[in-house]
């Protein structure tokens, strides 16, 4: 496979996001449609490092059902994630 990485760096946060651009498509290699990640590193204000890695993958052969369920489950845990990242940035 062949990635492109982009980095985003401000005060107290560093993140990369990273996507696929081309994937093998062979008997040998399993073919992946999408990946896409993002880390992501914020200074806590109470000391350390919070971390926030999220990762979307679907290969190529997904049926219609198995896309509209991974499709709202994804949602759903993003919808979370987000939201206790929130609670937890000043």
């Amino acid at each position: 496979t062949c990635s492109a990485t982009r980095q985003f760096e401000a005060e107290g946060v560093r993140a990369f996001h990273t996507r696929i651009i081309e994937s093998a498509d062979s008997p040998d290699a399993q073919g992946v449609y999408l990946r896409e990640s993002v880390v992501a590193f914020v200074d806590r204000t109470e000391g350390g490092v919070a971390v926030l890695r999220v990762v979307t993958t679907r290969g190529k052969d997904m049926g219609t059902l198995q896309r509209s369920i991974l499709g709202r489950v994804a949602a759903s845990s993003q919808d979370k994630i987000a939201s206790a990242l929130e609670r937890r940035l000043p």
